[in-house]
């Protein structure tokens, strides 16, 4: 289905076996995607810089590092709505959405995540504004540090007492 539709995609990655097999097993087949089985972080970072959206339609993510790279290389994020992609991305839909995240792990919703992305290209005034927000994000631990330093002091002198 994504073949169909007009966009170029790069996939890059390695994961369990049976996915392995299958992206080899198209490697070529079709002109508008490229395929890459494994690990390549310098090649990444081209694939990053190059992009722009982030597909992620992971099952579960922990954290997530890939979307906040991206985004530093002003790359949009689609991600389904789990975990630190969750923690990390507000939906377009949202008053200060800047990603596109979609609820269950099935074709329907990623399609039609993929096809929100593409009207969302084709708006060049605001895909441009989210590009530049994007870019502007802070993720460090520097910035996190700051951020739990004032959670704590505003706790500290605060003389309310929860139970």
């Amino acid at each position: 289905e994504l073949s169909k539709l007009p966009i170029n995609l790069a996939i890059l990655g390695s994961g369990d076996k049976e996915y392995n097999d299958f992206f080899e097993s198209i490697k070529g087949k079709y002109e508008n995607i490229f395929i890459k089985v494994g690990y390549d972080e310098p090649f990444s970072r081209k694939m990053y810089a190059a992009g722009d959206f982030l597909l992620m339609p992971s099952l579960f993510e922990p954290c997530g590092l890939n979307q906040m790279i991206a985004m530093r290389y002003a790359a949009l994020v689609v991600a389904r709505k789990t975990g630190g992609l969750n923690d990390t991305v507000i939906d377009i839909s949202q008053p200060d959405g800047y990603g596109i995240l979609f609820e269950n792990p099935n074709e329907y919703e990623f399609l039609n995540a993929v096809n929100r992305a593409i009207d969302l290209y084709n708006n060049k005034q605001k895909f441009s504004e989210l590009q530049k927000k994007v870019m502007g994000f802070d993720f460090s631990i520097e910035s996190t540090a700051q951020k739990y330093i004032k959670l704590y002091e505003s706790l500290k002198y605060s003389r309310e007492v929860v139970l």
